[in-house]
């Protein structure tokens, strides 16, 4: 045997550390998430058999050893891939990473998506309505009172179109009109995407997928028509995850330009103002840009512009939405701090699932502890949902004294040190789609999809419902009031014809997802796929794919925070997907 196959046959039996280690860190979530499927399928006792934990380990070990040897294979041949295209030149010098400008077919791709998504034009006319943003138009004209729980700068969106609408005679319109911008604007955001890979010398065969994902996966035009915060967020998300991966292929030579510095900006703010949880991946990722900045420019100090210029754009978009927006021109408009609620669906699903389980050893002095910060402690367990927080994060009260918010901490840390169990449970059962290829605890948003929100027409009983619910949640049940809200929506609902339609695609569409499930697992956008290019960028040590991947796993924290897994809350992790793939192979 030569030296070189000998070479060869050595590497190919040693142990692929970084394929282990992914495999493991999917597999042992599946393994808990079944678990925790089951405590709460009713009438299932499997979990409960002296036999359940071995076959359980059993399985774990066949997951693991079949995702090993894929990734193994997987990683080997992109190592392949790399060296037979590795550059003559070693010299790794900023010039040679400069911003690049090449012909690309910008324009064709386009077209060539919207081509592909015009069809969702009809099979679901005039657009799509998420219940939020039906209150959210409440809210805009005067009949809920002003809060920025939902983010407000999308509700002057949404209300500027539903005016346009008015004007127009018709809020059909306002739909139409909106999802005829959207979805033109996520076209070219992916366009874009298409670009920088070309730009980058990115695999063609990665640009080729990225056009081809964009353009036939369904679950992108369903969202990409929607009136919707998370849908509004998306695009300027993606774009600035090209703005970022430009910022680290060029470790920070983009900076050089003050157009890619505003442009950084722009959609920086735009990302913060869409979507609370923005602030936080803008924050931690452009942190870790910098930080990136900062180590290559100890080696070149050519450009001290990077650095610096990176901080003042973070800084800039801190000051104008955190400060400027927030402490200025909410308050002048008249809109509230959303409430402290949202921040507390994790602890009061863990909170409620204790009660119900445990609530007959706590003491009066535990029920007063909780009583103080809930509603109607007693009836938490009873309201219990493990797979959405709703009903329990209702309960909490966000005005409660800080005094009493502490002692309720110091109680819940407490008893989650002396029952980790059901806190973990709990956390399972509401994260379960993150850690579970979990197909049936949201019935039809159980996978990645965006059901058909807009009433078939004003006498259906969807109508008549989502205009009830809708004077409940204001507090006003009057006829007046349901006269303001009829005149505010009835308008948009969707005709007899096309809500034909749309409920044949629907069946059409939960076929499809129920014979190729695989493709529409949430877990494979918001855990599996960031896992396994992390991984693949750690064993080549590529420090730039792993600053693209930052974004990913700051959703997925969040994400796992949420008090549910909705398909709109994926809309992000789903167009981001090519950029995933685009860090495993980026250099």
């Amino acid at each position: 045997m030569t030296p070189t196959a000998a070479a060869a046959t050595a590497r190919s039996t040693r142990c692929d550390t970084w394929a282990l280690v992914t495999s493991i860190a999917i597999a042992l979530p599946i393994a808990w998430g079944d678990y925790v499927h089951r405590v709460f399928s009713a009438g299932d006792t499997w979990h409960m058999h002296s036999a359940y934990w071995p076959v359980t380990g059993l399985w774990t070990l066949a997951i693991i050893a079949v995702l090993y040897l894929s990734l193994h294979v997987v990683f080997c041949s992109l190592d392949r891939s790399f060296k037979q295209s590795q550059p003559t030149s070693t010299d790794t010098s900023r010039e040679k990473r400069q911003p690049t400008r090449a012909s690309h077919p910008f324009a064709a791709h386009v077209a060539i998506i919207c081509i592909c998504w015009s069809p969702y034009l009809l099979l679901r006319f005039p657009g799509n309505l998420d219940p939020d943003t039906q209150w959210q138009l409440l809210e805009f004209y005067g009949l809920a009172s002003r809060t920025d729980q939902h983010p407000w700068f999308d509700t002057l969106v949404f209300g500027a179109f539903w005016q346009l609408g008015k004007a127009l005679g018709s809020f059909a319109w306002s739909l139409l009109l909106y999802e005829f911008i959207q979805m033109a604007c996520t076209a070219c955001t992916f366009a874009l995407c298409i670009r920088w890979m070309h730009n980058a010398g990115l695999p063609r065969t990665l640009q080729r997928f990225t056009l081809i994902f964009a353009a036939l996966y369904p679950a992108i035009p369903l969202f990409a028509q929607t009136m919707a915060k998370d849908m509004l967020f998306a695009w300027p998300y993606l774009l600035f995850l090209l703005c970022l991966a430009e910022a680290a292929r060029t470790r920070g030579a983009a900076f050089a330009s003050w157009r890619f510095v505003g442009a950084f900006g722009v959609v920086t703010c735009l990302m913060m103002l869409t979507k609370k949880t923005g602030l936080y991946i803008a924050v931690i990722s452009c942190i870790v840009l910098i930080a990136y900045i900062w180590w290559w420019s100890r080696r070149d100090q050519r450009q001290p512009h990077a650095f610096t210029r990176a901080i003042a754009m973070l800084c800039a978009a801190l000051a104008l939405v955190g400060g400027v927006w927030q402490h200025v021109a909410l308050p002048a408009m008249g809109v509230q701090p959303g409430p402290s609620k949202e921040t507390m669906s994790i602890i009061t699903q863990q909170t409620a699932l204790y009660i119900a389980w445990h609530g007959d050893e706590m003491s009066d002095e535990d029920w007063q502890t909780v009583s103080d910060v809930f509603t109607d402690a007693h009836n938490l367990g009873t309201v219990y949902d493990p797979y959405r927080a709703d009903a329990t994060k209702d309960s909490w009260v966000s005005n409660a004294p800080s005094a009493a918010k502490w002692r309720f901490l110091r109680w819940y840390a407490a008893t989650m040190l002396r029952n980790p169990g059901v806190f973990f449970i709990s956390w399972g059962a509401t994260a379960l789609p993150l850690l579970y290829p979990d197909t049936t605890t949201q019935a039809d948003e159980s996978f990645v999809s965006y059901r058909n929100n807009l009433p078939a027409a004003s006498t259906s009983p969807s109508a008549i419902g989502s205009e009830a619910y809708l004077c409940w949640q204001t507090g006003d049940t009057t006829a007046d009031s349901l006269a303001r809200v009829q005149a505010l929506m009835r308008s948009s609902y969707r005709p007899a014809w096309a809500a034909r339609i749309a409920d044949s695609f629907d069946t059409a569409y939960a076929w499809l997802e129920h014979y190729t499930p695989v493709l529409f697992i949430k877990a494979t956008f918001t855990t599996w796929i960031p896992l396994i290019c992390a991984a693949y960028c750690l064993r080549r040590r590529n420090g730039l794919g792993l600053v693209m991947l930052v974004p990913a796993f700051v959703t997925l924290a969040t994400l796992a925070a949420a008090a549910i897994v909705l398909p709109r809350y994926l809309v992000a992790s789903v167009y981001a997907l090519p950029l995933a793939l685009a860090a495993a192979v980026a250099r």
